[in-house]
């Protein structure tokens, strides 16, 4: 793991200062980009609000573009990588890396957005910006529900090729992960994250079983019985946590990498994807290699 780590820390320094150039040649044709593509997103959403009068679908145009360099490393690495079953199975959880991205911009968006547009005095106010939140979250809840699909997809394929899966982090997570040796950063494997958000929506799930039983049982519960129902309710949050937990713990001993040699080789590709650099990043380095494999 040493010897690795080293002659990969020394692979990608050279590779990095290789392209360093070439990103600085396209970083200005790059902001010129994204400027045009914000201001295009930004008039999509305005005329979607216009012509369906619900907001929370034209900040999902907008909020779209914060998912697409994820969206575009997926397309990248199944065109790209030589290993066909590894570039099908990972990216399958950069999709879901996207699709995170855009959930969480678009539900604070949203919510944002009711808070400073909605009336804030009187009950009609009060309940324009109640029914925008709900809608917020309930995007959320179908946007989750779309990462697990996503996420169990790339477990199958996981499986299906006995392949461990490792995306180095662009931020700081919980806990390290991997540490390079010599060097004073950590590497952390985003595949955690991703786990545990595929398995969000199953603890709601679960959770919201309680309640309606004890609708069933006692739709209107007085006295005692409503310390009972407490009692009961904090009980079944104990089991599912420990439950998902255990659950978790399974599915990250066997789909997630616990270092990012068990996934990549020391190559071009594999020196792009563990290095730590934002996606954006990472998506120019694999076309600038692209590029130099076809000349």
């Amino acid at each position: 793991m040493g010897v690795g780590a080293t002659i990969y820390q020394e692979r990608a320094q050279a590779m990095t200062n290789d392209f360093d150039q070439f990103v600085g040649r396209q970083s200005k044709l790059a902001k010129w980009k994204a400027s045009i593509t914000w201001s295009a997103l930004i008039i999509i959403g305005l005329l979607i609000y216009e012509l369906t009068t619900q907001p929370i679908l034209g900040v999902i145009v907008v909020c779209s573009k914060f998912g697409w360099n994820d969206f575009l490393l997926a397309f990248l690495l199944r065109r790209l990588d030589p290993n066909q079953p590894r570039g099908r199975t990972v990216s399958w959880f950069c999709l879901a890396f996207g699709l995170l991205k855009v959930v969480y911009a678009s539900v604070f968006l949203a919510i944002a957005l009711s808070l400073m547009l909605g009336a804030p005095f009187g009950p009609a106010g009060f309940q324009g910006i109640l029914l925008r939140c709900i809608s917020a979250w309930g995007v959320a809840l179908f946007g989750y529900l779309l990462i697990t699909a996503v996420v169990f997809t790339g477990a199958f394929y996981s499986k299906q090729s006995q392949l461990k899966v490792w995306l180095t982090s662009p931020f700081p997570l919980w806990h390290a992960r991997t540490r390079v040796k010599g060097q004073g950063r950590k590497l952390e494997n985003l595949v955690d994250l991703l786990i545990m958000a595929a398995l969000f929506p199953l603890f709601l799930g679960c959770f919201s079983l309680l309640p309606v039983v004890g609708e069933l049982i006692e739709p209107q519960p007085q006295g005692n019985i409503v310390f009972i129902i407490v009692f009961l309710v904090v009980l079944w949050v104990g089991i599912l946590t420990y439950l998902l937990v255990k659950v978790f713990l399974v599915l990250k001993k066997r789909f997630a990498a616990p270092n990012p040699f068990e996934c990549w080789d020391l190559d071009v590709i594999g020196n792009v994807m563990i290095a730590e650099i934002p996606t954006a990043r990472r998506v120019r380095l694999l076309l600038h290699a692209n590029q130099l494999s076809q000349t």
